[in-house]
Order: structure tokens, then C-alpha cells, then sequence
């Protein structure tokens, strides 16, 4: 796990926090995908609007965890199935601070510009109606997410990790 990880969370709640990621990812993996289906103009709106808040508080120097949790919650109202806020909000507690996390081991400019261009592709994909899409992006989102809790290079060049010259001649 990345070093800092002993900083911002006990070594005993971690696993919990990778635990609620499997069911966040089945959530709201569909919920984008029936977002993507069934989203009106206004909620479309107000999904945009987070994702612009998010976009501002970053560039502000914030960490934006109200503005990156209200992207989520927003896809899932625009679901169409009051469930999926629902269920979103039971699970709140481990998500707000998996997201809090995230956003702490990933304050360098290259991951939180990652974080808005994977939130940017989602939206994409629910203004294009495209469910499939939406879904997909949001999973690889979310498993990207997992990835910083675990991977101590994933905050890092890719360059710095052992085995990237597995094709190098030398």
C-alpha cells in the first residue's frame, strides 16, 4: 500500500474500506448505466454542475470530497430507482472516506487531473445516452480508486514501478 496510506486511515479499517468498494463498484456502475438510460435534462444539469464544482474546488487547492461525493450521488438519483441513492447513502460512511482518502494519496496535479478527466468520461457517456459506456467508465473509475488504496506506485510514474523494463533489451 502506498506509505502515506498509515497517515490517513488505521491499518484495521483499510480492509473495510476495500470491502465496501465491491458493492459501491456493482451499485453504481449500474446506476451510471441507467443514468445513462433514463436521466433528464436537469438532472444531466446537475450532474455537470458537480463535476464543474469539482473541477473549481481542485483548482482552488482543495481536496473537493463534498464535490467528488456529489458527482456520485447525483448519477445515482439520475437512475431513476430511488434505491440506488439509498443504498449509496447506507454504504456512506466507508465511501466518503474511501473517496477522502483517495483524494489525499492523490493531491499531485497528474492524479487529480486523472480523477476529472475518468468523472468527465462518465458524463459523457450519460449525456450521450450511452449505457454501456457510462457503466464501464464509472468501473474503471472506481477500480482505479481501489487501485490508489493498494498499490503503493499507482500515485507515482508508472516508470518507478518494478517490472516496467520486463521488454527492455538490457
Amino acid at each position: 500500500p502506498p506509505e502515506r496510506l498509515g497517515e490517513l486511515a488505521d491499518s484495521s479499517e483499510v480492509s473495510g474500506y476495500l470491502l465496501a468498494m465491491e458493492p459501491r463498484i456493482v451499485l453504481e456502475s449500474e446506476a451510471a448505466r441507467l443514468a445513462a438510460m433514463r436521466r433528464t435534462k436537469q438532472q444531466l444539469a446537475s450532474i455537470r454542475a458537480a463535476h464543474d464544482a469539482l473541477r473549481e474546488a481542485i483548482a482552488r487547492g482543495e481536496l473537493g470530497r463534498t464535490e467528488d461525493i456529489a458527482f456520485h450521488e447525483r448519477i445515482a438519483m439520475a437512475s431513476g430507482n430511488e434505491n440506488f441513492p439509498l443504498l449509496l447513502r447506507t454504504i456512506g460512511n466507508p465511501v466518503a472516506q474511501t473517496i477522502t482518502i483517495g483524494l489525499e494519496l492523490g493531491r499531485a496535479a497528474p492524479q487529480r487531473q486523472r480523477v476529472l478527466e475518468e468523472h468527465a468520461s462518465i458524463l459523457s457517456a450519460i449525456a450521450a445516452e450511452d449505457p454501456d459506456a457510462a457503466a464501464t467508465y464509472m468501473r474503471h473509475h472506481l477500480y482505479q480508486g481501489r487501485a490508489g488504496l493498494v498499490d503503493m506506485y499507482h500515485h507515482t510514474e508508472r516508470t518507478d514501478a518494478p517490472g516496467t523494463d520486463f521488454f527492455d533489451d538490457a
